[in-house]
């Protein structure tokens, strides 16, 4: 895994910073591509001995604030796992696992779900059971349903990753306000097409429009294009339910997370174009 302290920084700005877009709907948070490649950096630093200048730049950065990266890297291991439970075409890692493994474990021992109700996450008991039955249903080891076996552990697809022609078709649809299937023709008609099956790119379209989305958003931001006209909003709107997006594009930055994180300079409270390079 070919990592550099560059990429590091562009992670944080991208999961930490605050937009103002995110909130709009929860999968603007929950299928955000970068957090799947975040994770995988920090396994790959933490469990490595003999790192680069780069890698030793960002362990150090992790180091300094244990607090903080332990509790991202639960939650992204809870997340990861519930995909892999809800489809096991979804790998997840092998250290995703034996976190969500840890957590559950450390919350029963510390009999939180009966002394502390509200603080804990319920969906870890859920989830649980759901692997214990899928190895009773199916009759398989518990090494295999947990998926501790087989094609798990690290590098692992991320879930997340979107398709060169979805993001093709996003961005058609929004800059040259295309329908649906006007951009599904485009992408048919490409010499190096993916496949001339409609509800394929129908299917690959609702699988992973709000990474898309996101993607495209940041990518916009980047390049200085803020404004989204009306035409382009119609169009999101139409097609991501109902979302109604504002004309500017911002980024803004909890400066003191930021640097906490990544010990990153910043500069006022609404990074700038310029400022993502």
């Amino acid at each position: 895994m070919k990592i550099n302290h560059n990429r590091w920084v562009e992670l944080l700005q991208r999961t930490i910073q605050d937009n103002n877009w995110k909130a709009l709907h929860p999968r603007f948070i929950s299928d955000n591509s970068y957090f799947r490649e975040m994770k995988d950096v920090i396994d790959y630093i933490l469990g490595k001995d003999d790192l680069t200048l780069d890698e030793r730049n960002i362990r150090d950065s992790i180091e300094r604030h244990p607090d903080v990266w332990k509790g991202f890297q639960e939650s992204a291991s809870i997340n990861f796992v519930k995909q892999f439970i809800d489809d096991p075409k979804a790998k997840c890692t092998e250290h995703d696992m034996k976190l969500f493994l840890k957590t559950y474990v450390r919350e029963v021992k510390l009999d939180s779900f009966r002394e502390r109700p509200q603080e804990c996450d319920w969906n870890l008991l859920e989830m649980m059971a759901d692997l214990i039955k899928r190895s009773d249903d199916d009759n398989m080891g518990l090494d295999k349903a947990f998926g501790l076996i087989g094609d798990v552990g690290h590098p692992t697809n991320n879930p997340y990753e979107v398709p060169e022609c979805i993001r093709n078709m996003v961005k058609d649809m929004i800059e040259d306000y295309c329908t649906q299937a006007e951009a599904i023709r485009k992408e048919i008609d490409r010499p190096k097409t993916s496949t001339h099956e409609v509800d394929s790119y129908k299917r690959w379209f609702k699988q992973h429009k709000w990474t898309a989305l996101n993607d495209y958003l940041f990518e916009r931001f980047s390049k200085s294009r803020k404004h989204l006209d009306e035409k382009e909003r119609g169009i999101i709107r139409k097609y991501w339910d109902k979302v109604d997006m504002p004309e500017t594009l911002e980024i803004t930055v909890d400066t003191w997370k930021l640097i906490r994180v990544g010990k990153m300079s910043v500069k006022g409270e609404v990074i700038k174009a310029k400022d993502l390079h």
